[in-house]
């Protein structure tokens, strides 16, 4: 597996380590390399440069440690997924890469022909959406008999229902308010601003809001406004009655699953990246740019407590279809077979 997790400092020193999952037991390689931002400076590409980098980098551990894989897997397309194409292309072995991003912008420093050309020898794709598997196909980049789709997953460990009311009396909440979740940046594209104005727009609801930004709400009946670490989210969602984020570009967000697992429905947008989790049972879809349809919908829920309910339950039966040892089953056997084992 390669993965880019050396981002945001300029020099990284040579690490190795091994690591316990269960049964298994995981080498963990992290070489030295620079980090660069991408676009062009002094006529200078930096993200050629930096792609170029990491795969030395990485052909560098595989053949200083004799690593002979079955095959190579790159989570993500940059730079992850070009560095196992190349590398799987001079070694003959099987290539695969998840392509989870949410929009298409990682190609801008590259150009489309050059990632075309690199990635033609994949064997497949793990794609998180068929919205993603589309925007591949579409820009002629891999062709669709080589892409799977397996929605991200939920780690029932930490995500899952608990008594609401009980959460509510330790986070010293009112049983009696109505209150919705948001979990994201605060961003633009993540919508907390649009929701902020849709809960004035609405008025009387109590909100969490989790995560940190330059965005922030501002809204009247904010109850929690921060990061939090991952392992404390599950108690505030199931404080909550409903979740939303008006989002305007995902691949396929976990902060929606894990709500789903915790029995909340679901205000999101309308748009395809929501397509293989979100339905008319367990959510409403909302145009992502609009504060009043947002708000028109936090209403509804609000006031339609057995529709609330019904939409909950909807939720649950949809999360226990996203199971992540399930989708780490789904995706080996994907793997095996496009390997040809």
């Amino acid at each position: 597996v390669i993965n880019d997790k050396i981002r945001g400092k300029n020099y990284h020193p040579q690490k190795e380590y091994t690591k316990k999952y269960g049964n298994a037991t995981v080498k963990i390689y992290c070489p030295p390399i620079f980090t660069l931002t991408s676009g062009k400076r002094f006529g200078v590409n930096f993200a050629k440069l930096y792609l170029r980098s990491f795969c030395s980098a990485t052909r560098h551990v595989v053949e200083k440690k004799g690593i002979k894989p079955d095959a190579f897997y790159g989570h993500f397309i940059y730079p992850a997924g070009l560095t196992a194409a190349t590398i799987g292309k001079i070694n003959t072995t099987a290539a695969f890469f998840a392509y989870g991003e949410s929009s298409m912008d990682c190609f801008s420093g590259m150009g489309i022909g050059e990632i075309r050309e690199i990635l033609k020898t994949v064997n497949g794709v793990v794609s998180v959406s068929s919205s993603n598997r589309k925007d591949l196909v579409d820009h002629g980049i891999i062709l669709s008999e080589k892409i799977g789709v397996f929605p991200n997953a939920i780690n029932t460990k930490t995500f899952f229902v608990q008594d609401k009311y009980e959460v509510r009396r330790t986070l010293n909440f009112s049983d009696q308010d109505f209150i919705v979740a948001f979990v994201g940046h605060f961003s633009n594209r993540k919508g907390s601003q649009r929701l902020s104005s849709a809960l004035d727009m609405v008025g009387g609801i109590k909100s969490i809001f989790i995560g940190k930004g330059q965005e922030e709400p501002n809204c009247d009946g904010i109850l929690f406004k921060g990061a939090l670490n991952h392992e404390q989210i599950n108690q505030y969602l199931n404080a909550a009655d409903v979740f939303v984020l008006p989002t305007l570009a995902e691949g396929c967000c976990n902060a929606i699953i894990e709500a789903m697992a915790c029995g909340l429905p679901i205000i999101s947008s309308d748009m395809p990246f929501n397509d293989d989790i979100l339905d008319k049972r367990n959510s409403i879809r909302v145009d992502p740019h609009s504060v009043e349809e947002i708000a028109n919908a936090i209403q509804f829920l609000r006031d339609n407590p057995e529709i609330r309910n019904k939409m909950s339950t909807a939720s649950l039966e949809k999360a226990k279809t996203l199971g992540i040892n399930e989708r780490a089953i789904k995706i080996t056997q994907f793997i095996r077979e496009r390997s040809g084992f």
